[in-house]
């Protein structure tokens, strides 16, 4: 954090207004994690309003994805989802501004979707969550985003399971670890373990 701060006062120095809302964007959550996440969303706007001034699409819609995931951490939902729609927005310019950072741009929209989602699914909109993860795993399977395809299926499985559908959410939450595990990928594989055995309880109280 201190790191960036310098480097922040370094361009504003030079009268670099975009380089220092640019460091804003990792700033966030350095901020966060030394426990000043909320503090730290009061640059959102100011650093938001010069990304956009200079057209700078895709950075203004990484600052706006920081700051929801901030906002969702420290229970701020109605903000987060604010701020995943303001992403998806940035996300949408910078394809059509720029084709050559088009499939950038749609991949890190699919990620605002999913991240959208998991907050609708903690306020029990499942349909809408089940919807924008469906949405999601598409973009990253066409993109051969393999990892974000299987993260994506342990989401669609944790809708699935918060709606009483187990039967569906233990088939995919099975595929998930299977593919996890063939692909090396063991943190991630215990996550839809976990997943699973809690799908399995919640099936046995049933």
């Amino acid at each position: 954090r201190a790191t960036l701060d310098e480097a922040g006062q370094a361009f504003l120095a030079l009268g670099d207004e975009v380089g220092w809302a640019r460091t804003r964007i990792g700033w966030l959550f350095s901020s966060h994690y030394v426990g000043q996440g909320a503090a730290a969303l009061a640059v959102v706007e100011p650093a938001r309003a010069i990304l956009v001034r200079h057209d700078e699409w895709l950075r203004a819609a990484g600052l706006c994805l920081n700051a929801a995931t901030v906002s969702q951490e420290i229970g701020n939902y109605d903000q987060a989802l604010q701020l995943y729609d303001d992403a998806l927005g940035y996300f949408e310019r910078a394809q059509v501004s720029d084709p050559t950072l088009a499939d950038a741009a749609e991949i890190r929209a699919a990620k605002a979707q999913a991240n959208k989602a998991t907050v609708l699914l903690l306020r029990g909109d499942f349909q809408t969550a089940l919807r924008l993860h469906e949405a999601a795993r598409a973009i990253f399977a066409r993109h051969g985003q393999t990892l974000s395809v299987l993260i994506q299926d342990q989401n669609i499985a944790d809708v699935y399971a918060g709606q009483g559908h187990y039967a569906r959410a233990l088939r995919l939450y099975g595929d998930a670890i299977a593919g996890q595990s063939a692909g090396n990928q063991p943190f991630e594989a215990a996550l839809s373990t976990f997943s699973l055995i809690e799908c399995y309880l919640n099936l046995n109280l049933d």
